[in-house]
């Protein structure tokens, strides 16, 4: 499949609509199948699971999901949610690439349908910027060229409103791979991710499960803690936890093996590995040389 430059795209938006969609347990709006063109989501409203290409996502309001064509998805409700049902408020967008009478001549696929594995319906192209596929926040600028252009295809009668619709899908792309993240949503964020960290610095969490309880991607969380902190996500981390494990040996009796326990690490032999790592020092002589 032949990768091309975001600038060089010129989307044909086949579907464009504000949907209110009711996910009950264990039933998923899409059945595992290929989806023929792009899907591109965003939550107005509720919170929910999707699965792609076999990996489970919590998302939320705001939330953005981009799926390249050929990827297996669905949406389901995950168990952490309360009730037999949940309905979510969904901008459902589908579009190719490339605007051309093949993609012209395909009919509007429902998002609620069965799709078609057929593969003379797929694109030769791809972007690498949502490849395997994106999950990230919807900015106010990307939700009002978004709604400009949901707005637009349903007015569509001529062929000038179907390039006007895809202007507004490709600044809306350009917008989302320019700023991911835009400075509100990043300190957001950032403040949710450091309470986080700080209420379960004594759980040995993975970023993965941090990522589930905030509704968000784990990629995406990671990308915005690096860009904005300047430190790996994983790293911050471990650093809080020694800054804890500092605090109980100079203020507890607790042995080295509860302090190692009680500030998330695995075992004992990683959280001394890891103080040695960033104090040049282990655990018991830092204790000897900060006693009271």
């Amino acid at each position: 499949m032949e990768q091309i430059k975001i600038d060089n795209i010129n989307p044909y938006v086949r579907f464009a609509k504000l949907k209110s969609q009711s996910i009950s347990f264990m039933e998923n709006i899409i059945p595992q199948g290929n989806a023929p063109d792009w899907r591109l989501f965003i939550v107005e409203n509720g919170r929910m699971g999707v699965c792609i290409d076999g990996e489970r996502i919590s998302v939320s309001k705001n939330s953005l999901i981009i799926i390249p064509p050929k990827t297996p998805y669905y949406f389901f409700k995950p168990t952490s949610i309360d009730g037999n049902r949940i309905v979510v408020l969904l901008h459902i967008f589908n579009f190719d690439l490339l605007s051309n009478e093949q993609s012209k001549s395909r009919p509007p696929l429902s998002p609620t349908k069965k799709e078609t594995q057929e593969t003379e319906r797929y694109e030769n192209v791809t972007l690498g910027e949502f490849s395997p596929f994106f999950i990230g926040t919807a900015s106010s600028k990307v939700k009002e060229y978004l709604d400009d252009l949901r707005v637009k295809k349903s007015l569509e009668q001529s062929d000038l409103d179907t390039t006007i619709c895809s202007c507004l899908l490709k600044l809306a792309l350009l917008e989302i791979v320019k700023n991911p993240a835009n400075e509100q949503d990043s300190s957001d964020l950032i403040s949710a991710i450091t309470t986080y960290v700080a209420s379960n610095i004594s759980k040995n969490f993975k970023i993965k499960q941090m990522a589930d309880d905030l509704f968000f991607h784990p990629f995406y969380i990671s990308k915005v803690f690096k860009s904005a902190m300047h430190i790996s996500l994983h790293e911050y981390i471990i650093q809080e936890r020694l800054l804890y494990a500092k605090y109980l040996l100079v203020n507890t009796d607790d042995s080295i093996e509860q302090i190692s326990n009680k500030s998330g690490f695995v075992n004992v032999t990683h959280f001394c590995k890891q103080f040695n790592k960033h104090f040049s020092i282990s655990p018991s002589k830092y204790r000897k040389r900060n006693a009271p």
